[in-house]
């Protein structure tokens, strides 16, 4: 599996006897296990199948120093395959004579047993068809691979994990943006791991020696996962809320929240360990990210606490013992049955919905944006005009995961003066992978100076930050695209005719604010007049592209665009500080307060008291915050 095949990938047959071991396949190409469209799970790309043909055929020689009873073929397919071996048919799967195959997904592995009475000692042939249901179907995937002894799902055979890591090194050099900037030798890393690998380790194991690689880019988007992670899984049996007096135990419905133990909020400690010892193992798996990132992921990895278990040399069991504290200091131990479900994830107080607060003047506008995502364009324009003629605004992203940067091209122009000039909210430059076309971050919507989608003004903008720039590393020549730009307009094609909201605004945010969201509060950060209020972003900003480890079946996320604040500084490692740090209490999080909300709502009063007098500016947000 995932070794290197011959393939034919035509509109035309390849002609007679082409599953024959005498066939001449000099003129095919070459190409790594699986095949398919390139939805993530390939590794050999056929961008031109779909509506063309829907036949690929691969061919493929073997040794055996002795023929054996039987071989272990290892398939996944879409939609279905014939094999041959030796120019004799030994499997197939999906086809009737005469019939189309029907439609089959390729979730997962299926394992078939193959007589060994076609083999000989020496060379062999493997010769494979996979066909498609149709010629237009909307995807397309053929990996097969061919083992001596049945090996078990869960096992990964030491030479599969070692050519899963030849394909991760050459994806990293080829589409990870950050690689070069992460201060590690990352490559050396994955030869030292590839040399100390066992003769067979469990499917688990390695990809956590995955995620480990991965951590040290320092790219928070970079991310490994596989289908078989959570079998057997043991969590927590409640969701867990980080606040500055330490990680709170809730009980967490669709619709209500509490404590575990409201007398003993808090977790001081996990199976007798205290919880900072548990949150240090944790974070070896997202090292070289920004701290408040890595807290929080810390702090989601906690829930599953076998794994963790595991690392820190503790026995396996079906309760958990966890010791309770209260603010002042008295605590207690009980013993709790784990689970089997994920407990909910907590990335926020609960916000409710928008709506205007009352208050002198017309209120306060409060637009609450859960997710970046177009579809709530409309929804937002609409609350926009409810809140026209307010005393001031509140826009609210906390727990806010991204999505798209449309938003904040939406959104922005309202706090721009009519006369206002466009305003640079992002620089960045991809990865010149093989694969990545030129218009790689147009659906950001981010393009080149020398692009046909700026104006003489526009362009001297760009110019005129461009003068200014100095980036934190520069990406390396020869292997990055030229610089894109992302502008912030009064009016553009891509923001509707808009009134200018001049009352005071913050934007309220937590740790929680990834992707798209950083970029949407860096946005504001350029905006004058409005203000920052809460915690510093997460720290991510990235064209993610996903890729599958062939033999392991992980799927590698990473980004392959590098990604600047126009201040020079990345997202990764930092995030988006804020003007006004604010921390939520531990009763927040159950609905009964909202300190963040309450700094805001003190921080607008204090400008409207002040009647924005002319000039009065707020600390620019440039620079990240302190952690606390």
């Amino acid at each position: 599996m995932g070794s290197q095949w011959r393939y034919h990938a035509s509109a035309s047959a390849p002609g007679p006897g082409w599953e024959q071991p005498g066939f001449d396949d000099a003129r095919w190409k070459t190409g790594l296990a699986g095949f398919g469209y390139g939805d993530n799970d390939d590794a050999t790309i056929l961008d031109d199948m779909e509506n063309r043909y829907a036949s690929v055929y691969l061919r493929r020689e073997f040794e055996l120093s002795s023929v054996p009873d039987k071989l272990y073929l290892y398939m996944r397919y879409d939609d279905a395959f014939e094999l041959y071996l030796n120019g004799r048919l030994a499997a197939r799967a999906g086809l009737r004579r005469g019939r189309l195959p029907e439609s089959h997904e390729a979730d997962e592995t299926e394992v078939f047993e193959l007589s060994g009475e076609h083999l000989a000692a020496g060379r062999n042939l493997l010769a494979v068809r996979g066909v498609n249901a149709s010629v237009d179907s909307s995807d397309f995937s053929l990996h097969p691979g061919l083992a001596a002894a049945f090996v078990p799902m869960h096992v990964l055979a030491g030479e599969s994990a070692r050519r899963d890591l030849a394909h991760l090194r050459e994806r990293l050099t080829t589409q990870s943006s950050y690689l070069e900037s992460s201060g590690h030798d990352v490559l050396a890393t994955i030869e030292a791991v590839s040399g100390r690998l066992p003769e067979a380790m469990l499917r688990i194991d390695f990809l956590r020696a995955v995620r480990q690689i991965l951590a040290l880019i320092g790219d928070g988007h970079a991310s490994a996962s596989a289908d078989y992670e959570n079998d057997g899984a043991v969590y927590l049996p409640f969701s867990l809320a980080d606040t500055p007096q330490g990680v709170a135990a809730l009980r967490a419905g669709k619709r209500e929240r509490a404590f575990a133990d409201p007398d003993f909020p808090f977790i001081a400690a996990i199976d007798g360990v205290p919880i900072d010892r548990w949150l240090e193992v944790a974070r070896r798996y997202h090292a070289y990210i920004s701290p408040q990132l890595n807290r929080r992921r810390a702090v989601r990895s906690i829930r599953r606490i076998d794994k963790l278990r595991e690392d820190l040399g503790l026995p396996t069991s079906d309760r958990v013992s966890v010791t309770l504290a209260a603010l002042g200091g008295e605590s207690l131990t009980r013993s709790f049955p784990v689970s089997g479900q994920r407990p909910a994830s907590i990335r926020s107080v609960p916000l409710g919905d928008s709506r205007i607060l009352p208050g002198d003047g017309g209120g306060v506008g409060y637009l609450v944006i859960r997710e970046m995502e177009i579809d709530l364009l409309p929804e937002i324009h609409a609350f926009m005009e409810r809140a026209r003629h307010t005393r001031s605004l509140i826009i609210d992203v906390r727990g806010n995961g991204g999505g798209r940067l449309q938003v904040l091209l939406a959104l922005a122009p309202y706090f721009f003066p009519p006369d206002a000039r466009p305003v640079v909210a992002n620089i960045a430059a991809y990865r010149l992978a093989p694969h990545f076309k030129p218009d790689h971050l147009a659906h950001r919507p981010t393009f080149r100076l020398a692009d046909d989608e700026w104006t003489g003004g526009e362009r001297k903008v760009i110019e005129q930050a461009l003068a200014r720039f100095r980036p934190l590393w520069n990406p390396p020549p020869g292997k990055f695209s030229a610089w894109h730009f992302m502008l912030i307009n009064r009016q553009s094609d891509r923001a509707p005719q808009v009134y200018y909201y001049d009352r005071p605004v913050a934007v309220l945010a937590n740790e929680h604010g990834f992707s798209a969201t950083d970029g949407f509060l860096n946005g504001f950060c350029e905006i004058p007049g409005t203000m920052l209020v809460g915690q510093p972003s997460s720290g991510a900003s990235g064209r993610t592209k996903r890729f599958f480890l062939p033999e392991s079946e992980i799927e590698v996320a990473l980004s392959s665009m590098a990604s600047f604040r126009p201040n020079g500084q990345t997202f990764d490692g930092f995030g988006v500080g804020m003007d006004y740090y604010a921390a939520p209490r531990p009763e927040d999080f159950v609905g009964e307060s909202d300190a963040v909300l309450a700094k805001a709502l003190e921080l607008l009063e204090e400008r409207v008291q002040s009647a924005r007098a002319a000039g009065h500016e707020v600390r620019p947000c440039r620079e990240p915050a302190e952690p606390r």
